[in-house]
């Protein structure tokens, strides 16, 4: 314990206060006021350790209560499984531009390779055509000059 007054009383002035006590308590009222000096100090340092001993079961109580709160979770696999399902959903968002781009792709060449499988059956059926020309004199003549229609008025019949 540390005395903050004793760093600036000599050992001089503590002889001269003891002195004045003793003359004005008397030599059979000293021993009572040390006595009672004595039980305030013990009273003081047990209520001191009183407060730091229900602290410390307090602070002991609850840990216990979070060491048993905590044993029922298991905060990494919580925390693993809820990773694996961001890391699903942030894959999923980032492959689906790819597939939808690979599938325009595909999508794409299956278009041109039906285009030119049709192109090769028409070109193909246009050469057959070639190789095997029908007779000319075999057709009628086709004649681009179409005669028109005869219209019928009825002003024919006046005179």
């Amino acid at each position: 314990m540390v005395y903050l007054f004793l760093n600036s009383i000599s050992t001089g002035e503590v002889i001269i206060i003891l002195v004045f006590i003793l003359m004005f308590f008397g030599s059979k009222g000293v021993p009572g006021i040390a006595r009672s000096l004595g039980k305030g100090l013990r009273q003081l340092r047990d209520a001191t350790d009183d407060i730091k001993r229900d602290i410390r079961h307090s602070v002991e109580d609850i840990e216990k209560d979070v060491k048993r709160n905590m044993d029922g979770v298991n905060i990494t696999k919580d925390i693993t499984e809820t990773q694996a399902a961001i890391q699903k959903n942030i894959d999923d968002i980032v492959r689906r531009p790819t597939r939808f781009v690979k599938d325009n792709i595909q999508e794409f060449k299956d278009n041109v390779e039906q285009s030119a499988a049709k192109e090769k059956s028409d070109s193909a059926g246009a050469v057959k055509k070639e190789k095997n020309p029908v007779n000319v004199k075999e057709k009628a003549p086709v004649s681009s000059k179409k005669k028109a229609p005869k219209i019928k008025t009825d002003n024919t019949e006046k005179k």
